[in-house]
């Protein structure tokens, strides 16, 4: 990955939360309030979230135009239901439409990812799962993307309540554990993949490990395979499954994370490294990592004994 300029991440923040505001001056929203404007008290200006994440609306609008190969889909996708959620906390189809209309064409990567970053650190708890999910799909998105985001990436930390790492530890554990079913039993021109699939859930595992402040007091000592693996056809199957059900369980955790906006960024880098690892075994893209529809997403395989099936 090719060096980059390091810029602190507060300081990137505020400075585009400054740029931010000049372009979307006119833009009086009021995300938390639904209080009419009184005579003689004047309204508050938009919110550094609300600005940030018009500003992500408008630059995914924009790019949707001209995108092309998946994102010809997703791009449109991810703006309409980032709109629908700005529109669903009593942001107006007018406010939307000027930060489109006042978005630059083309627009700059950079300043849609310091939206979507600052967004991610001040939105409402309702927004933050579809905000979470939107970063990691920016994260995922490219090449140039993913060099992007790194620009004055820090280093994890000890989370604030680590109570809520402990779900996606333990979701990692059972993709841990089907990933060497997936190693043991897979074609010879699969081991490779399966072996970086290992490799990635390790070092996840380990961070989470951390995060989690866990002790492996509650660790299973095995999971009970949960569909068929004996062919190639079937470890490939499992692979994606179990690829799928973690970034289910990883965007579960923005839910729990609202007091600690860190940790939500953190959360956003697990869910981006699950959906690069399933889209190297053939999963389909979603618009919203982590956020199908929850109807169809498939059950983490349970925990059994020391006689659980091994691989």
């Amino acid at each position: 990955m090719p060096e980059m300029p390091h810029l602190s991440r507060r300081a990137a923040l505020v400075a585009a939360a400054g740029g931010l505001t000049a372009v979307l001056t006119g833009c009086g929203v009021r995300l938390d309030e639904n209080a009419p404007a009184l005579p003689f008290i004047p309204t508050r200006g938009p919110s550094s979230a609300e600005i940030a994440l018009l500003a992500a609306y408008g630059s995914l609008a924009t790019r949707a135009e001209s995108a092309t190969g998946d994102l010809r889909t997703l791009l449109p996708e991810r703006a309409e239901g980032l709109r629908h959620a700005l529109e669903g906390v009593g942001v107006t189809a007018a406010d939307l439409d000027t930060a489109r209309r006042e978005t630059a064409n083309p627009p700059p990567l950079g300043e849609e990812i310091v939206a979507l970053r600052l967004g991610l650190s001040d939105c409402p708890i309702g927004l933050l799962p579809l905000t979470g999910s939107l970063v990691a799909a920016s994260m995922t998105e490219s090449e140039e993307m993913m060099t992007l985001w790194s620009v004055g990436a820090e280093e994890p930390r000890e989370w604030s309540d680590p109570a809520p790492a402990k779900p996606a530890l333990q979701a990692t554990r059972a993709a841990l554990w089907a990933a060497t079913i997936v190693v043991a039993r897979s074609a010879p021109a699969d081991r490779e993949l399966a072996q970086q699939m290992v490799t990635a859930l390790s070092e996840l595992q380990t961070r989470q490990i951390t995060a989690s402040a866990d002790d492996g007091a509650d660790a299973a000592l095995g999971y009970s395979l949960d569909q068929p693996a004996s062919t190639p056809e079937e470890v490939t199957a499992l692979a994606r499954t179990t690829l799928e059900r973690l970034t289910a369980s990883y965007a579960q955790v923005f839910s729990h994370v609202d007091a600690d906006r860190t940790a939500a960024f953190e959360v956003s880098n697990w869910l981006a490294s699950a959906q690069q690892l399933a889209a190297q075994w053939g999963v389909p893209i979603p618009p919203f990592p982590g956020l199908a529809d929850p109807a169809t997403a498939p059950d983490e395989p349970s925990p059994t004994g020391p006689s659980s099936t091994s691989p």
